[in-house]
This record gives structure tokens, sequence and C-alpha cells, in this order.
């Protein structure tokens, strides 16, 4: 009998041994002093440097938390993953857009956690119909993560930043184009990733983060100090969605544009449910159907970057557009900065 108690007690032993590690691995974020409730936000920004803006940023004891209204939770947000840095020929280049699609991101609430989503915007339905059941039973979204609510006010809940310091944007296809071979492929190493900055403005808010990739065959890759790391600077922008009434257009196939597919289930008629939007940009003319100001003109901003003796060119180049515009009666469209 004793014996048998005896191996009884090891085996517990042994299962809380080897079960602990994956528990507490699932705290990840955990809230301030082990707290199972968020805290009051008073409280949590009692220390801290607070900028107030779309998504306030919060900086308290070297982290850096979102502040998201709750009158946010839930709706859509536009989000950007673009390089601050290139890979010296072999990638992306900086400022390369298309490494990553712009996307609608949300932040939900579920209990005291925020799901932050990527809903599906691939489909064309009537709100609050069969139809739109049926797509949104159909079509997955994406969960890029879920992190826990560490403090809370009667207007907002606090978030860490902690899951943009992963690849958000798939960065790792970039690099395993590059490697010749599986075994020369590069990781992203988290103990070398962090925040470099955040800003928050009254219409976006900026995370911006050095990655480290790194491996221990390089074969490729030849113009770093050492092949085996390879840092990238990511911005993440967090865009107000437009509610503006403006309008999307289908694209015609005669003419070239840049077009966003979408499945129509809206209607039977189209055997293929394809539909095709262009990519336009609302400009606001002060009185459209007639020659006037642009109310919301595309704004460029000149790198700094850009050699002294190109930049005149490349002003002259941007605002050569405004002839074409004007002629459709669009004044100031394209403004340089």
């Amino acid at each position: 009998m004793t014996a048998r108690l005896l191996r009884y007690v090891l085996t517990v032993l042994a299962a809380v041994v080897f079960v602990s590690p994956g528990a507490g691995a699932q705290e990840d974020g955990k809230k301030p002093d082990g707290a199972s409730t968020p805290a009051p936000y008073d409280t949590f920004v009692k220390d801290a440097q607070v900028s107030n803006g779309l998504i306030t940023v919060v900086r308290k004891a070297g982290k850096i938390y979102l502040a998201i209204p709750k009158s946010q939770l839930g709706a859509d947000f536009i989000e950007t993953s673009v390089p601050q840095t290139g890979l010296g020929g072999f990638g992306p280049a900086p400022g390369e857009p298309y490494v990553a699609p712009a996307r609608v991101m949300r932040f939900e609430r579920v209990d005291d956690r925020i799901v932050i989503r990527w809903p599906n915007t691939f489909a064309r339905v009537d709100p609050n119909t069969p139809r739109a059941i049926g797509a949104g039973e159909s079509l997955p979204a994406s969960v890029v993560a879920v992190t826990p609510i560490v403090a809370e006010s009667a207007n907002a809940v606090v978030i860490g930043t902690t899951p943009f310091l992963d690849d958000v944007a798939n960065l790792k296809a970039q690099f395993d184009a590059v490697a010749s071979k599986p075994g020369h492929s590069y990781k992203l190493d988290p103990d070398r990733s962090f925040f470099t900055e955040a800003k928050a403005f009254p219409q976006n808010t900026i995370l911006r983060v050095s990655q480290t990739w790194s491996t221990d065959s390089p074969d490729t890759i030849d113009n770093a100090p050492d092949p085996r790391s390879i840092e990238v600077k990511m911005t993440y922008n967090f865009i107000a969605a437009p509610a503006d009434g403006y309008m999307a257009r289908i694209g015609d196939p005669r003419v070239g544009y840049f077009e966003q597919p979408l499945l129509d289930f809206q209607h039977d008629a189209n055997p293929t449910r394809n539909v095709y939007y262009i990519s336009r940009w609302n400009f606001r003319p002060a009185t459209p159907g007639q020659p006037s100001q642009a109310g919301n003109p595309l704004v460029f901003t000149l790198s700094d970057d850009i050699p002294p003796e190109y930049r005149d060119s490349v002003r002259d180049a941007l605002l050569k557009w405004n002839d074409a515009f004007t002629r459709i009666g669009i004044l100031g469209a394209v403004q340089v900065e």
C-alpha cells in the first residue's frame, strides 16, 4: 500500500513538472502584478507618458501600450505594413507597399481579452440577409493575435503591443524567396526585436519596429556585416476608415486600372461571381461637375533619401499630373511637400 501511494505521489509530481511550463506559456502579456482583472486606467497611467490620438499610445516602464476607445471596439481600421529598410536589392525596397496588402483590422473584445482580427472583406453582400450569413460562415477571417486587457476605464481599454513584434506582414515569405534551400532560410528572432517609435495622431497611429532575422547558414544575402543577422525596420500604420459616403466604382476591362476583385453574392446572374473594383482616390472636389479645388488632395512627401539634385525633377514630375486632373475639373489634385 505504501509503495502504491509513493508511486502515485511521484506520478502527480511528474505531471505538475511537465504541465506547468505549458500553463505559464498561456500567460504571455499578463496583467501587472498578476492581477486577474484589468487595472483601473487612472492608476495604470499615473506614471506613464500618454500621447493622445486615434489610438492613444501609452509608454510605461519601457513598454508601449495602446488605449483603444470602447466606441472603436469592433470598428474598421485600415492597417498597413511597410518596410522602412530593404535587403540591399535581394528583397523589398524601403517603402515598398506590396509586402503586405492594406487590410481592414478590428479590435474586438472577448471577456478581458482583445482579439486583433483581419475580417474577411472579399465578398459583396447585402447586410442582414441569408446570403450575408452564408458568406460570413463560409469565408474565414484571420486572427492576428489575442492579447489581454491590462487596464480599463469607462471609455477605453489598454492592451500591450507585443503582437506587433511578431511577423505581422509575413516578411518571412520575402526571406524564403531569397533562400535557395529551406536549410538557409531566415527566422524572426524575438529576442532581438524591439519598438523604435510610436506616435499617435488624430487620424492615425504608427508603430515602428526593428526586427532581426537570423539564419545559421546564409547563402545569398552577402551585403550585410554579418549575413547571419539581418535587421529590418517595419512601420505599422493604423488609419481611421473613411465614412464619407464615397462610392466604389466597377472596373472596365478595356481600361488599365489597379483593381480589387470581390465575390459577388448580391446577384446570381454572374456565373463567376467575380466583380472588379478600381483603386482610386477621393479628391472631393468642392463643386462636383464643375472646375473646383480638391478638398482632399493627394499629398506626396519627398523622402529625405532623394538626392538634392533630383528633388526638383521628382517634384515637377508629380505635379505634372495636375494637368490631367485639371482637364476633368479637379484643381490642385496633387500636392508635394
